[in-house]
C-alpha cells in the first residue's frame, strides 16, 4: 500500500517549517530553489484575506448604522455605536498597512450594503417582530451613508 505521508510536501506536512525553509532559501540562494508555486499561493491568500477582512468590517459598520437609524430598540444603541467605532479603527489600521485597499472601498460598500441590509432585517424580524415590516419598509434600497461616514470622519480615502 502506498504511504501517503511520503507524497506530502513539507508545505503540506509542516507549514511553519516550510516558511522557515523558504526564508532561508530566499536569504541564501545556494541552499536551494524557492517553492515559488506555494509562495505565490500564500501571497495571494494574504491579499485576499485583507480584502475580505476590510469587506466584513465595512458590512458590520453599515449594519450597525442601519440598526441605529431604523431600530426602535434603545438598549443596544450604545453597543452598536461602540462596534462602529471599533470597526472604524480596525479599518483605519488595515488601510494604513495596505493603502492599495482604498481603491476597492466604493465597490465594497456597494456590494456589502445588501448583505448589511440582510443582517439587519434578520435581526429586526427576530427581536422586533411586531414592528419589523414597518421598519424594514423604511430601509433605503441603496446605501445612504457616504464613505466618510462609514470609515469615520478622520479617515481619508485618498
Amino acid at each position: 500500500m502506498k504511504d501517503i505521508a511520503k507524497d506530502e510536501t513539507l508545505y503540506e506536512r509542516d507549514f511553519a517549517e516550510w516558511c522557515a525553509q523558504q526564508c532561508a532559501v530566499l536569504d541564501e540562494p545556494h541552499l536551494g530553489t524557492p517553492d515559488w508555486a506555494n509562495i505565490r499561493e500564500e501571497i495571494e491568500g494574504l491579499a485576499a484575506r485583507d480584502r475580505k477582512e476590510l469587506q466584513n468590517r465595512i458590512i458590520r459598520v453599515i449594519e450597525h448604522m442601519l440598526k441605529m437609524d431604523h431600530s426602535r430598540a434603545t438598549d443596544p444603541i450604545r453597543g452598536w455605536q461602540e462596534s462602529i467605532w471599533s470597526q472604524q479603527v480596525k479599518i483605519e489600521v488595515l488601510l494604513d498597512q495596505s493603502p492599495s485597499l482604498r481603491q476597492h472601498i466604493d465597490g465594497m460598500i456597494a456590494w456589502g450594503y445588501s448583505r448589511a441590509v440582510k443582517n439587519t432585517i434578520r435581526s429586526l424580524e427576530t427581536y422586533e417582530a411586531e414592528h419589523s415590516a414597518e421598519i424594514i419598509a423604511k430601509i433605503p434600497e441603496t446605501c445612504p451613508y457616504d464613505i466618510g461616514k462609514i470609515l469615520g470622519d478622520d479617515i481619508s480615502t485618498d
